[in-house]
């Protein structure tokens, strides 16, 4: 029996693929200085990393939640 695919090709490229060129790199993947304040005050020095990657993270969840709304 042949396994049914939810997403198309093209909702599995925009969810999996990562951005390669510099700008969205830059856009998605970089902390502004508020950022790191934000990071500095109110983490403790343990939590710090995993922080920074979560708003980065949601950064780019955000952009991919805009491709889903326009399909």
């Amino acid at each position: 029996m042949p396994r049914r695919s939810i997403l198309t090709a093209r909702q599995r490229a925009a969810l999996f693929d990562l951005t390669t060129d510099e700008a969205s790199i830059l856009h998605h993947y970089t902390l502004s200085d508020h950022d790191i304040e934000i990071i500095q005050t109110r983490r403790h020095a343990r939590n710090r990393l995993g922080f920074a990657l979560q708003l980065c993270a949601f950064r780019y969840l955000e952009v991919v939640a805009g491709f889903w709304t326009s399909c």
